[in-house]
């Protein structure tokens, strides 16, 4: 029987064996560090990207916040613009067919017109002439009864005078009262060029009666007046009614606006 060899290592075997395990853990280790180092790179890069990305998000939003606030601006100052036409167109044209309308009325006034014609002479003709535009040559006739001394024609002259220069000033203020709601159209609402329109008939219907005066016709002329003051009574309250409700809405709107502030 052969007797067995015992078990030898060469030192190029015993370096092999413990070196093996010390260069496979020193790869490993170098691969995880080269690993990781990819690794945080491209967490960097990612990072970076993202960080870009939302700085743009960020300059995006802060762009879209400026526009709305410009646009809520402009429809603000756009309302403004257009609230204060509104307001002045309608101030202005119930102005005018509210001096237009008590034109009218005057003509039925229970106090008169004012003119005291008994106490005229030179002078207070004059003064009256020049107060209402009148010319010296339309004045020759009042201004030789009162030469002459003749009061009762001085009376019936300027009467018939003052009646004339009324009815010119009632359709003077009738036409500039038509002419400014012309002009204003754009910013009267529907109801109230309807009722415009109403308000037109009954002063011209007022006007008629004034114009082609009939006897007995008295009772006529007050029908007419009041349905006149009527209408414009309506107009006024339509009037008053829509501004107001402008102006809720638009505090209405600022109190609840939800947009953006700088």
């Amino acid at each position: 029987m052969t007797a067995s060899r015992p078990f030898t290592m060469t030192w190029f075997e015993i370096i092999l064996a413990i070196g093996m395990p010390a260069s496979w853990l020193f790869v490993m280790e170098r691969v995880k560090n080269i690993a990781r180092g990819i690794t945080d790179r491209a967490i960097v890069n990612h990072k970076h990207e993202n960080d870009k990305l939302l700085e743009d998000h960020k300059d995006e939003l802060e762009r879209l916040r400026q526009q709305l606030i410009a646009d809520e601006e402009r429809r603000s100052e756009e309302f403004s613009l257009y609230a204060r036409e509104r307001y002045r167109s309608y101030a202005n044209v119930y102005r005018r067919y509210r001096i237009a309308a008590d034109a009218f009325r005057s003509f039925v006034s229970l106090f008169g017109t004012g003119y005291d014609f008994s106490t005229f002479y030179a002078e207070e003709v004059d003064r009256y002439a020049k107060q209402h535009g009148l010319t010296r040559s339309y004045m020759a006739g009042v201004r030789g009864a009162v030469d002459a001394g003749d009061r009762e024609s001085v009376v019936k002259l300027m009467e018939k005078i003052d009646h004339k220069v009324r009815v010119r000033d009632a359709h003077r203020a009738f036409s500039k009262a038509k002419n400014a709601e012309t002009l204003d159209e754009l910013y009267l609402s529907d109801a109230v060029r309807l009722l415009l329109h109403g308000v037109r008939q009954r002063i011209a219907a007022v006007s008629a009666t004034i114009l082609v005066p009939v006897p007995g016709q008295g009772m006529l002329q007050l029908e007419k007046i009041d349905e006149m003051n009527a209408a414009v009574g309506e107009l006024y309250l339509t009037m008053r009614s829509e501004l107001q409700d402008g102006i809720g809405r638009r505090i209405a709107t600022l109190g609840t606006d939800s947009s953006p502030k700088r």
